[in-house]
């Protein structure tokens, strides 16, 4: 139990990004205590700093279910004899309470308490005030115990190592039944924009093959997903299951439409169009037109994947395109398969 929460204690410290002084890791200062059945006592030792010696004691006691009622109390001594106690937290609790201190700051960081959400922690902070012997509540601040990880994900997707960061991205704690969360959506776009980059270099340099596999993999196996099929109409709505031959993997996730996803959107269907992948091509475009309509080049992409599948609707989408560059006064600009797969005569 010593190392345990040793180490949840170093853990913690080490998520402290915020604190600029070097950061002093509470030990325990002595075994657990265990009270009957229902509580357990912890002392932990802060040490002596600047004057102050502080440690602190940590009281759970158990309700019924996972449930407890968590009491946080400072004891103190000055170096002219003063001496004290101060309850510093009493609420309910789920989780570990760990506290570190830099001088005369300590701090509480409340994971799996009643301040968590979305996986958000709380982080107290208390001062120590010399005139009246007391410490002061700080205010309060939440923060992403995944952050770090975060921050690891984009350099290895930025260095396009991307097997390694979709193992990074399970253990973030995402998962992929789990409901739609801003962390889920955040991730995806963090592959999305890595690999349609990569794409693009790839399709640019005549390697559509290797373009195609890369995006298509990023659509069949998402690194990241939502089991919820609810969507808004401005968010993109995708089914990694319509990407798999095998239709296995049940997986939904939503990004917002916004005027640069709808690019990198297109761009990978196009990609994957090039490469065969026509109804994989064909779910992305048919969103994009829905949410672009404007796009005048995507009713052609959409109309070119769409011939070899549905012919009579193709037709319609290549009759909207022809309707779209001639109101813009570029017929010229026409590809000439248009107006032979409109007229029947292809």
């Amino acid at each position: 139990m010593y190392n345990l929460n040793r180490g949840i204690r170093w853990l913690f410290c080490f998520l402290m990004g915020a604190v600029q002084l070097p950061c002093i890791v509470a030990a325990v200062h002595a075994d657990e205590i265990e009270f009957g059945d229902a509580a357990v006592k912890t002392d932990i030792n802060l040490g002596t700093e600047d004057g102050l010696t502080v440690w602190i004691e940590h009281l759970r006691e158990w309700e019924s279910g996972d449930y407890s009622h968590t009491r946080v109390t400072a004891h103190w001594r000055t170096d002219t004899g003063r001496e004290g106690a101060q309850a510093l937290y009493k609420g309910i609790s789920v989780g570990d309470i760990a506290v570190s201190r830099n001088g005369r700051r300590i701090t509480l960081h409340m994971a799996g308490n009643r301040y968590q959400s979305e996986g958000l922690q709380m982080r107290i902070p208390f001062v120590w005030n010399g005139r009246t012997n007391a410490f002061v509540e700080q205010p309060a601040t939440e923060y992403d115990p995944n952050e770090e990880m975060v921050l690891q994900l984009e350099k290895l997707l930025t260095a396009h190592r991307f097997v390694e960061a979709r193992s990074l991205a399970a253990r973030i704690g995402v998962s992929p039944n789990g409901g739609h969360t801003f962390q889920t959506e955040r991730l995806f776009m963090l592959f999305l924009k890595a690999m349609h980059r990569k794409a693009m270099q790839l399709y640019r340099s005549e390697n559509k093959a290797a373009a195609a596999a890369l995006v298509h993999t990023l659509f069949a196996q998402p690194p990241v997903c939502d089991g919820q099929r609810e969507h808004l109409d401005s968010q993109f709505y995708l089914d990694a299951s319509r990407f798999s031959r095998w239709g296995e993997n049940r997986c939904f996730f939503h990004i917002a439409a916004s005027p640069q996803n709808i690019q990198m959107i297109n761009d990978c269907a196009f990609i994957m169009a090039q490469a065969a992948l026509d109804l994989f091509a064909l779910d992305l475009l048919t969103q994009v037109v829905h949410h672009a309509p404007e796009r005048t080049v995507a009713w052609l992409n959409l109309a070119d994947t769409e011939w070899h599948l549905h012919m009579a609707s193709a037709r319609e989408r290549y009759l909207k395109y022809i309707e779209m560059m001639t109101a813009k006064n570029r017929k010229s600009q026409i590809p000439k398969r248009a107006y032979e797969r409109v007229s029947g005569s292809e």
